[in-house]
């Protein structure tokens, strides 16, 4: 259900990529014991999904711009400078909007990037830890009871 959700808004965009988020308080309110990065613009908080969808002649590009990031990402200063220091200094002082920044990174990587809202914060749910592991089965239960 999450995953066609996404699918369906992604397409609608017509971008090269997509990536999906949730607004970070909605994942505070559901998981209150969870602590998850937010990635903050002017216009809210928002924890990643990864739930991406890549498209089109120029998604190997984004793909390539993503795995550089990816490789530099115990390296802030290489990292900053591969996204661009006026991109990062607009983040860091949220001066802008999330489709601003989608649109500015876009840009530099020279092809149309979006991004999709979702309002089910368990979509925001990583399982790289024990504890990631607890909590998807306990959401599961919690399915399983309401009959979902």
């Amino acid at each position: 259900e999450i995953v066609d959700g996404f699918l369906h808004q992604a397409l609608r965009l017509s971008r090269t990529a997509a990536a999906g988020l949730v607004p970070h308080q909605l994942v505070c309110e559901r998981f209150p014991e969870q602590k998850r990065t937010a990635l903050k613009f002017q216009d809210g908080a928002f924890c990643g999904c990864n739930l991406f969808l890549f498209q089109g002649t120029e998604a190997q590009e984004v793909l390539r711009f993503w795995q550089r990031l990816e490789s530099l990402r115990k390296k802030p200063w290489r990292m900053a400078s591969a996204i661009g220091l006026r991109f990062l200094l607009a983040h860091l002082l949220r001066q802008r909007t999330l489709k601003e920044a989608m649109a500015a990174l876009g840009e530099r990587i020279g092809t149309p990037l979006g991004a999709v809202l979702l309002d089910n914060p368990d979509a925001a749910v990583d399982l790289d830890k024990k504890e990631d592991w607890i909590l998807v089965d306990r959401i599961l239960r919690e399915r399983r009871k309401n009959g979902d």
